[in-house]
């Protein structure tokens, strides 16, 4: 079966100077895992919502 009959179509995207909490607040209102992270229009990486929780708890933990 091709990959196509799979795919998500619906991008979305973050730029690489967003902060966390832009990145959180996407997270919040899409049922993404994933998102792109691009530099203008060059895709650079993707950052996922366990990388965000793994960055954010040890704020949480800290009062921060």
């Amino acid at each position: 079966m091709p990959i196509q009959n799979f795919i998500t179509r619906t991008i979305v995207s973050v730029e690489m100077d967003d902060t966390l909490a832009e990145v959180r607040n996407i997270f919040n209102h899409v049922k993404f895992h994933h998102l792109l992270v691009m530099n203008k229009e060059r895709l650079v990486g993707i950052i996922s919502d366990r990388d965000l929780l793994k960055e954010l708890s040890p704020r949480i933990e800290k009062g921060t």
